[in-house]
């Protein structure tokens, strides 16, 4: 530190991401609502200095960021990697096709806009990596271009966001260059996909936070409000493009508690009904705010994809029915008594099948079996399917006359039924036996058609028709959802996925469930025999309405449990522990005849420099905290208040935003560590600030690109920033053509194969 202690570096008093709302204190840690004294800089210098340099340093940064971002956006003229997805849905956004995703709306509803205003007209549905742009007459170039732009802000936003927390321009300038000229983020910002948006609103929630920390003094001002606001708005766009962007709503939030707890200091001198104004302001502007944008987000979708497309097939009947065009109706009929009706199992599309075939006396375990009829669940069309709905007694016995109910009857909601086996002439039967797989469970088999009285009663099941159906009140095929609850044991009819031995032929086992209201146990009527719904004549139904709350917690519901359920093995996946140390990469697009090809790859330098900073930021504020626990300041007060919150702040939205995805157990992907990266860089610049620039600016009061006064750089302090951004620069350079699709020969492809992992194409 150039044999300079800590203390002698410091120059200005200090503020913070989170500071305390004291009045500012000077370098002897005297209170002082004083402006700092001024630095004298020579008038030569003034006169000579007409531009501000921060101004100018954001004018390089704004330029060079839009250089590398947008040159050769127009290559390749093909579908690359996830457009084949987000293109697609622009295109289903301009049909007005209902469809589904596991992410939000807000980005894909951006790009579907921008795709509409330059000409797309939703023809185009992007069906295959590799496919032409230009053949299919698609204005790529002007898709790509907006989404790049967004990605041309994130260096542009984090310089921003250095300078109103104090640091230098020689700190700001260093992190947001780095973010310029790293191959990951340049890669993925060129193409339409969703992160940049989500990246952007990350930063914009953290810079509008810092300047409503900066009005601290004046709570409740014009300014206050409006940066407060500003940051809500923000946290609810981050989720509504994806939901990890919940992430950033923890971290904003846990700073807010903190700043709460210490205004909370009866020492602050504020009382019980002014800190509760302060935490409803908060609430309002943090939680309500976010939650009501997020939710807008969802009736504009809503409002926009109102005809039946790909995505009504996740959704419950209810929903479908809400959708134009549905062709939900046109393959519904009502279900009536004495018909033969074929019981689809809703999650794992199977249906409901029995055979003349019994169950072992046996089981492997030794437990003893009823030896009744098989009763499985099986995955193809079969006559062996098909069940006849017949009337059942309330009162347990057998009626006088079983066939009261003709067949003009429907089978309402709360109809207690007998499903008869038509291939076995046999009654679906439940007791108290336990099922082959699932012991805690009971038994589905099938009882003779001459049943004595107390056997007639293990035949009768009452018809649940799900309040996510369609209809309600009476059973109709494909649009109820009904549960076949047993009378006299109150147990449900439940598929478990699980496939029973061969002497079953593998088939899916069916079992008795003692929790009712159990998502498997929901079964569809798949269709009647001989009644073919399209040609019935019945009347066009128009689309039923539904209360908003209703589609919105049912589609945030689907969303989640398809994300979670995204597992299935991927090429290009990789662990989260591998993304700071660049372990892993993702082919996004190939040409074999011209040895092209275009390689997700973090940056070798940047990004092990980004994790070290890290580590090196979390001891240094360790270390700190253990020496003051000691009565030892290693550091000046002013300092180190610096470091526990404005660089605290940092690392913690890089264990945030990073440390969540190793208990996620869905397929990841390298572009899941982008906003974790972000801070990473921050905490390069922040670790520069620390060892080499002597000053730290007010940060309560000076406003972005006043200070003018960093016109010096010590030697060490320039050494270190032109060594840094020349092997960021260069690393960048060398590993250009993988961003750009440039063409390389086997030696070039080689020469940059730093680690075996790297699974480049064309390496022979």
């Amino acid at each position: 530190m150039g044999g300079k202690t800590v203390r002698q570096r410091t120059t200005a008093s200090q503020a913070s991401l989170t500071d305390t709302g004291k009045p500012p204190i000077n370098a002897k840690g005297d209170k002082s609502t004083a402006a700092e004294k001024p630095i004298a800089v020579p008038k030569s210098v003034v006169s000579a200095t007409t531009l501000n340099p921060s101004h100018v340093a954001l004018f390089v940064l704004t330029a060079l960021s839009f250089i590398t971002r947008f040159y050769c956006i127009w290559f390749p003229s093909e579908v690359v990697f996830d457009e084949v997805h987000f293109g697609k849905f622009a295109s289903y956004y301009i049909r007005r096709s209902y469809f589904f995703d596991v992410h939000p709306p807000l980005a894909k509803l951006l790009i579907a806009a921008w795709a509409y205003v330059v000409g797309m007209d939703g023809n185009y549905l992007f069906d295959k990596i590799g496919e032409s742009y230009i053949e299919n007459n698609i204005p790529y170039i002007s898709l790509r271009t907006f989404v790049a732009s967004w990605g041309a802000a994130i260096p542009i936003l984090v310089y921003m966001i250095m300078i109103e927390s104090g640091y230098s321009v020689y700190a700001a300038l260093l992190t947001g260059m780095m973010l310029v000229f790293d191959n990951g983020l340049v890669t993925h910002s060129r193409f339409i996909y969703l992160d940049n948006f989500m990246i952007v609103f990350i930063l914009c929630a953290v810079f509008f936070y810092v300047r409503f920390f900066k009005s601290r003094f004046h709570p409740f001002g014009k300014m206050w409000w409006i940066n407060l606001a500003l940051t809500g708005i923000f946290l609810g766009c981050t989720v509504s493009v994806k939901l990890v962007g919940a992430l950033t709503i923890a971290m904003i939030g846990i700073v807010v508690i903190l700043d709460l707890w210490r205004l909370l200091d009866i020492q602050r001198g504020l009382t019980v009904q002014q800190w509760s104004q302060h935490f409803a302001a908060r609430a309002l502007c943090l939680i309500v705010i976010p939650i009501a944008v997020y939710m807008l987000n969802f009736y504009v979708h809503f409002a926009v994809v109102h005809r039946s497309g790909p995505g009504d097939r996740y959704m419950s009947p209810a929903f479908q029915a809400t959708l134009t065009d549905s062709p939900l109706y046109a393959n519904t009929v009502d279900v009536r008594y004495n018909q033969n009706v074929r019981l689809r199992h809703k999650k794992h599309k199977v249906y409901m099948h029995s055979h003349n075939h019994q169950y072992p006396l046996r089981y492997p375990d030794g437990r003893v079996s009823s030896k009744g009829q098989q009763v499985n669940g099986y995955g193809h069309k079969d006559f062996n399917n098909y069940w006849t709905v017949l009337p059942g007694s309330t009162n347990g016995t057998v009626p006088v006359d079983p066939t009261r109910h003709n067949s003009d009857d429907v089978v309402r909601n709360g109809d207690v039924i007998r499903l008869l086996h038509a291939a076995t002439q046999s009654y679906l039967y439940t007791h108290d036996v336990a099922s082959p797989l699932t012991t805690t469970n009971m038994e589905i088999t099938t009882s003779a058609k001459n049943a004595t009285d107390d056997k007639y009663k293990g035949t009768l099941w009452r018809v649940e028709i799900d309040k996510k159906s369609a209809n309600t009140t009476h059973w109709v095929t494909e649009a109820s959802l009904v549960r076949l609850i047993h009378v006299q044991h109150g147990v449900a009819i439940f598929c478990n996925n699980k496939k029973l031995p061969d002497w079953a032929f593998e088939q899916m086992e069916l079992n008795g469930n003692k929790k009712p209201l159990d998502e498997g146990n929901v079964w569809v009527a798949n269709d009647i025999e001989g009644v073919d719904p399209t040609k019935m004549k019945q009347n066009r139904r128009k689309p039923k309405p539904m209360n908003f709350f209703l589609k919105f917690f049912e589609l945030n519901r689907v969303m989640v449990d398809r994300n979670s359920a995204l597992t299935k093995p991927h090429p290009y996946q990789s662990a989260a522990i591998t993304w700071p140390f660049v372990l892993r990469g993702v082919s996004y697009w190939s040409n074999s005849a011209e040895r092209q090809q275009i390689y997700l790859l973090g940056h070798p330098f940047g990004w092990w420099l980004g994790f070290l900073s890290v580590v090196c930021l979390a001891s240094l504020l360790f270390a700190n905290l253990l020496a003051n626990r000691r009565g030892i300041e290693p550091a000046s007060p002013l300092i180190y208040r610096h470091l526990d919150r404005s660089a605290g702040y940092i690392l913690l939205g890089y264990v945030l935003h990073y440390f969540p995805f190793f208990t996620q157990g869905r397929a990841l992907f390298l572009h899941h560590y982008l906003p974790a990266l972000i801070f990473s860089y921050m905490a390069v610049g922040t670790l520069y600030q620390y060892a080499f620039v002597e000053d730290y600016g007010r940060f309560a009061l000076r406003s972005l690109g006043s200070r003018v006064r960093h016109l010096h750089l010590g030697k060490s302090a320039a050494i270190a920033l032109v060594v840094i951004l020349v092997l960021q620069v260069g690393i960048f350079l060398f590993f250009a053509p993988l961003i750009y699709g440039s063409s390389l020969t086997v030696s070039q492809v080689l020469a940059r194969q730093w680690w075996h992992a790297w699974d480049f194409q064309f390496l022979k």
